[in-house]
Parts: structure tokens; C-alpha cells; sequence
């Protein structure tokens, strides 16, 4: 089972888009200001984070202003020595609301050189090694994902509050015991539609460092939509060792070895000696890798209209590569309009990217019957080269600023819903 099933938080992405980093709208009326004293604690807080070498903290992340639940709470270690979150060491472990009957677990490390250990705790089957996408434990990963704020990973933290055009210092405030400075950085909303938006850092007045972590949007008559991220027990710099963070296999638990995906060498010629020695060759590169920027295009929709990836960008986009003859994608197209009804209108773009078709005609009747409530993009076969498509139906999620959250090829269609949901509602709520 997945998580975030249905979920309907598709005024984020108007908070989100066009946004430098964790960077909202003023209130209605207000006038750019920059306190420099609030200013002043922001850098304060930049410092010190420079300054941490190891962290150790609980977590809760939650949301507010929807009616489907949005919770994950957890605990972290971790030893800052990379900018990128798959390549830190650390352990999560913790637990995500779900649907269904029970709470889904999650407990896994990271030892920074490319291994993975995952425990799945119903199956009793502990995972090791370079475990990759396809199994069902690498998507740990994503869900130990919420409990952490980004600003752990960057190496120049809180630069884009400080460029802010508004800054501001909120009443003082408690987060679990600890007494904070709360500072509110703004900026013009130029996307999206308009509407409120905020973003306030909890600053501990002991440590100075992040406690709470909160952007919201209030957009027309609509609730105001809110995500959180809380700590508490925070501990810092306590001399954490890569080996504190390994998991005990736990008792009556089977553990599962993975190994790097093996190259292939091509079988030698006719002719040549089976003795000479082949360079092995490496398996097909497929999709582009999450966090880079997705490359332009520009097609034509089933009525003539050209649409290209500039235009997307403000919200979140689903991109599907479909081919009429894939049994799969056939299967897929009505899972793509539920994820479309799945979220506020005009909050999240829809596309079936058309593929090896012979004619417009065949697009636009393969649209038709499976899937008429998504538009369709002809001739894509172009652009699936460019986006590393090897097969069908493949899918990728954008975000608001057209970088790629998830790339996945995939035929396992009973979770493909729950797949594309959690991917564009991470795409919103990135922080």
C-alpha cells in the first residue's frame, strides 16, 4: 500500500510556483519591508546550521486544510556530509497514515556510498546492498523523505529568506518545550493565480536553529492550506558514527542481499575467439534522474494547439508516454483522469504524450475511449528520445519550475494512482 491516497492539496502549488526557496506571498495590502533585525536571526540561524556536523531529532509532518490526512512522524540521525539527501548517511525510522486499516512503516538507512538497508517490517524481510527502484522497499526512501526539511542539505541555507522582499519577526513562540524566534520571509506571489501565501521559520532562542517549518496558501474563498514540519529532541554534533546508524537485523527476519545490477557483456562475434576478452557493457540509461531540469519542448494538442513546457510551469505536471498497442497504457489512461479529478481544478497538468502512432487519427481515437478527459500531445516519439523513454507506459511528474520529481516505467497499473499522487503532492509541498 502507498500513502497520500487521493489527495487533494492542489492550491500548493500556486503557493509553490515561481517562488525562490521556501519563499511566499505577503498578506493582501502589504508593503515590501525588510526588518533587519528579523533579518539579522535568519543569519543567525544560517551559522549555526553551517556549523552542525551530526543530527539526531524527532519529527512530525502534517498538513491542514484538507480533508485527506497528510501525517508522517518519525525519528532521524544523520552525519551532514553531502548536499544530496540519497547521499547522506542517516536512519529513519517512523511511520505515514494511511487509508487503510493500519499505519504504514517505514525503517531504513543510508550509508552514503550507495547502499540501502530497508526493513520491511510486515513482510519480516530485511533488504541490503544497492537496492534498487523496483523493488518495493527502495520507496522507504520517499516516505522517510517528509520528515526532513531541506534546508539540512543546502549549502547556503536560508539565502533565499534573506533575498526575500519582506521580512518580518512574529510573536514569539513555542514548538514542543523549545521557546523560538519566528520569522515570516515574503515575497510577490507572480504565479499561480494569486491569492496569500506565507512561509515562518521557528528559530530556537537556545541553538538557533529550525524547530518549525511552515508554508501555507490561502487562495480565493477556499480554506487556507498549511504544511508543517515540527522537531523536537533535537541533538547536534554528539560525535554520531557511520556505524551507530546501522540497523540490528531484527529476530525471526529474513535479510535479502542486493547486488549492483550486472553488465552484460555481448557475445563475441562469429569468427572471434571466445578466449578475447569484451569490455562489458552497461545497461541502457532510462529516464532522466530526479532533481535536474526537464528538457523543452514544444506539440501540438489534438486541436491544434501548440503547447510547450514553458507553459506548464506554475504547477505540477504529469507527463505520460503512452503507445495505443501497449496493453498498459490503455490500462493507464483512466488512472490518469482520476489523478486529474484527484486535485482542484487547473492545479495540476495532465498530458498523454502520443508515441509510435501512425496517424493523429489513432491518437485522438486512442484518447477517446480511454482517457477523454486528458488531453493528448501528438508525435511525441521525439521527445520521448530526449526524455530517455525506453518503454511503455513510462511517466514523469514536474514540478512548479519544471524540474523532475519522479521518473517511473511501469506496468504495475493497480498502483499507479496511489505512484502519481504521491509524486505530484511531493511536487507540491517540496520544501
Amino acid at each position: 500500500m502507498h500513502t497520500l491516497r487521493n489527495f487533494a492539496a492542489g492550491a500548493m502549488a500556486a503557493l509553490l510556483a515561481g517562488l525562490s526557496p521556501a519563499v511566499a506571498q505577503p498578506p493582501a495590502g502589504a508593503e515590501p519591508h525588510v526588518d533587519e533585525a528579523a533579518k539579522a536571526l535568519l543569519q543567525q540561524a544560517a551559522d549555526a546550521l553551517s556549523k552542525v556536523e551530526t543530527m539526531q531529532f524527532s519529527s512530525h509532518r502534517y498538513m491542514t486544510g484538507v480533508p485527506i490526512q497528510l501525517d508522517f512522524s518519525g525519528d532521524v540521525m544523520l552525519i551532514r556530509t553531502a548536499t544530496d539527501k540519497t547521499r547522506t548517511p542517516m536512519q529513519v525510522k517512523g511511520r505515514s497514515k494511511s487509508m487503510g486499516p493500519q499505519d504504514e512503516q517505514f525503517w531504513y538507512m543510508i550509508d552514503g556510498a550507495g547502499n540501502m538497508t530497508a526493513v520491511d517490517q510486515m513482510g519480516k524481510v530485511v533488504h541490503d546492498g544497492q537496492i534498487q527502484p523496483n523493488i518495493p522497499a527502495f520507496n522507504q526512501r520517499s516516505q522517510g523523505e517528509q520528515l526532513l526539511m531541506d534546508v539540512f542539505f543546502s549549502q547556503t541555507p536560508l539565502k533565499g529568506e534573506m533575498a526575500a522582499e519582506t521580512i518580518v519577526k512574529e510573536p514569539d513562540a513555542e514548538v514542543n518545550g523549545e521557546m523560538c524566534d519566528v520569522i515570516r520571509a515574503s515575497k510577490a506571489l507572480r504565479q499561480g493565480g494569486g491569492g496569500t501565501g506565507w512561509t515562518m521559520w521557528h528559530l530556537s532562542k537556545k541553538d538557533h536553529l529550525p524547530r518549525r517549518w511552515e508554508q501555507g496558501a490561502e487562495i480565493g474563498n477556499n480554506p487556507p492550506i498549511v504544511v508543517i514540519v515540527e522537531l523536537s529532541n533535537l541533538k547536534t554534533n554528539t560525535g554520531l558514527k557511520r556505524e551507530d546508524l546501522a540497523i540490528k537485523v531484527p529476530e525471526g527476519f529474513e535479510v535479502v542481499k542486493h547486488a549492483a545490477p550486472a553488465l552484460t557483456p555481448p557475445a563475441p562475434p562469429t569468427g572471434l575467439d571466445p578466449s578475447v576478452q569484451v569490455e562489458p557493457v552497461p545497461p541502457p540509461v532510462i529516464g532522466i534522474a530526479p532533481g535536474l531540469s526537464a528538457p523543452g519542448f514544444e506539440l501540438k494538442g489534438a486541436d491544434g494547439s501548440s503547447v510547450k513546457l514553458e507553459d506548464l510551469k506554475g504547477h505540477p505536471s504529469v507527463l505520460a508516454f503512452l503507445w495505443s498497442r501497449n496493453v498498459p497504457s490503455g490500462k493507464a489512461g483512466p488512472v490518469l483522469e482520476e489523478v486529474l479529478g484527484a486535485f482542484p481544478p487547473k492545479s495540476v497538468n495532465v498530458y498523454a504524450m502520443a508515441c509510435r502512432e501512425k496517424t493523429p487519427e489513432d491518437a485522438t481515437k486512442f484518447q477517446g475511449e480511454k482517457f477523454p478527459k486528458v488531453p493528448v500531445l501528438l508525435g511525441a516519439d521525439d521527445v520521448a528520445t530526449l526524455y530517455q523513454v525506453k518503454g511503455f507506459p513510462s511517466f514523469y511528474v514536474l514540478d512548479g519550475e519544471g524540474r523532475i520529481v519522479e521518473f517511473f516505467q511501469t506496468s504495475d497499473i493497480p498502483n499507479l494512482k496511489d505512484k502519481l499522487t504521491a509524486a505530484v503532492q511531493k511536487a507540491m509541498t517540496k520544501n
